[in-house]
């Protein structure tokens, strides 16, 4: 359940999170299927992106629908090919890549490129195999190159993955990463920011074993970071610009047998941070990008109902619930991966033969009236909120031994400013921004993101700055 806002807090000021919307409708029960197949995307103007499939004549066929942020509505479905299982990834310059299986008896990996969504062209065979393809997932890198994953059904008892990728419309070599007696899942993660040609990539296969890797080099070399047992491996990488290579942090997130587990890794440190969320393993795991000093969001669907969760990363036991959302027969979420926006998630959803979408906070605006914590937590209230020349900061904690720490972060990730309480009564901390940065200089009107840090516990809200 989201958070409680008072219903006068900012309710003039910032429009309101619309409700879920059908969207389209499909005869095909798997119409979003697989996890780390991403269906929705947003581009640099957050207008959304999506591809689906649908039967007609028995066949699958691709449609894509999307959401002009201008128009603030949505066009009509259209068909764009026949295949099914739809991957889409999206570059730095708003290209779209699509990659999806063929109709063909013996199923292979095709790609299609667009520059607007609508004309789709270049359509190449990127498996080139004689073996029946699958479940292709897509990434691109800071040089627009396309990083492609895929299994290749080379006989009864044995699978291959496959890597490729897309260079100015053409394609490489594949390689064969690894073989197995089954591989159940891949998922893959370039720099959200696209700064870097690395990634990260993870692989399920027999018996449900884990493995997670990294490669800066297309794969001529490749490092193993984590192995573990469990299913639902997600990854996200980063989207800050200006940090240093150390802080090119890679979370993930997967099921183990008993719970869900989350681990930080930064290929230059190495492993950092990890944790056993306090949740029971997922029926189905999304994950979405990240603001590294503060956390992600993900999709948890457990016996029918989907939640959007926020997590603080895995050195912070601290998670919180934003959305919970219970249908009839709500199955195959997907959250917008790409870009990265630090207000608020894009996501869709199949229910029956409807597939919905839902764009949902991030964090709560901070309210006016101070909350009462729950056992071993903490809230943030600001007064007043938007505010003008200075905002005074309330934190009531239910821990009166550790002074609370809060940091002001603008949406782009940036530390802005650090400050103390200027007065301490028991419970209750107040503190006083005055819309500067650390160095004294008064910051740009708009949304600043407030981070409130005690001990292992940590509390996100959103403030508006409106001078006169």
């Amino acid at each position: 359940m989201k958070y409680i806002l008072m219903l006068f807090a900012l309710y003039f000021v910032v429009p309101k999170t619309p409700a879920q919307t059908l969207i389209a409708t499909s005869n095909d029960p798997y119409a979003l299927a697989n996890h780390n197949q991403r269906k929705i995307v947003r581009d640099a103007d957050t207008n959304v992106y999506i591809v689906y499939t649908t039967l007609e004549d028995s066949s699958h066929i691709i449609k894509g629908l999307s959401y002009n942020n201008s128009l603030m509505e949505w066009g009509d479905p259209f068909v764009i090919c026949e295949g099914n299982n739809p991957s889409l990834a999206i570059s730095a310059d708003n290209k779209f890549f699509l990659l999806y299986e063929s109709n063909d008896a013996v199923s292979q990996i095709h790609s299609a490129l667009s520059e607007d969504f609508i004309l789709w062209q270049n359509i190449m065979n990127v498996s080139q195999s004689n073996y029946t393809c699958r479940i292709p997932v897509a990434d691109v890198d800071s040089a627009g190159v396309v990083n492609v994953f895929w299994i290749e059904h080379i006989s009864d008892i044995n699978e291959s993955l496959l890597y490729s990728t897309i260079q100015e419309g053409s394609l490489t070599n594949s390689v064969i990463v690894c073989s197995k007696t089954i591989i159940h899942d891949v998922a893959i993660a370039n720099h959200l920011q696209y700064l870097t040609n690395s990634f990260y990539f993870a692989l399920q296969f027999e018996n449900d074993s884990l493995q997670f890797f990294y490669s800066a080099d297309y794969l001529n070399t490749l490092d193993t970071i984590h192995s573990s047992t469990g299913n639902m491996p997600c990854i996200t990488y980063n989207n800050m610009e200006n940090y240093t290579p150390e802080m090119h942090i890679a979370r993930f997130l997967y099921n183990t047998p008993e719970h869900l587990f989350e681990f930080e890794y930064s290929y230059e440190v190495g492993f950092l941070n990890s944790y056993e969320l306090n949740l029971q393993p997922a029926d189905y795991l999304c994950i979405d990008n990240l603001m590294p000093p503060i956390g992600y969001s993900f999709l948890y669907m457990d016996n029918g109902s989907l939640q959007h969760i926020f997590s603080y990363g895995a050195m912070f036991s601290t998670m919180h619930i934003m959305e919970t959302l219970n249908g009839g027969a709500i199955t195959y979420p997907s959250i917008a991966y790409r870009h990265y926006n630090p207000l608020y998630v894009d996501f869709i959803w199949l229910d029956g033969n409807g597939i919905y979408h839902l764009q949902d906070e991030k964090h709560i605006y901070t309210p006016h009236v101070p909350e009462i914590p729950d056992t071993n937590s903490l809230t943030v209230s600001g007064n007043p909120n938007p505010f003008s020349d200075q905002i005074v900061l309330q934190v009531n904690s239910t821990n009166a031994n550790e002074i609370p720490i809060i940091e002001i972060y603008n949406t782009s990730s940036q530390l802005i400013d650090r400050i103390s309480p200027f007065d301490n009564k028991g419970y209750s901390f107040k503190y006083l921004w005055q819309g500067k940065n650390s160095n004294g200089g008064i910051v740009k009107p708009g949304i600043y993101i407030v981070l409130c840090i005690q001990g292992d516990l940590r509390h996100a809200s959103k403030i508006v700055y409106k001078p006169l």
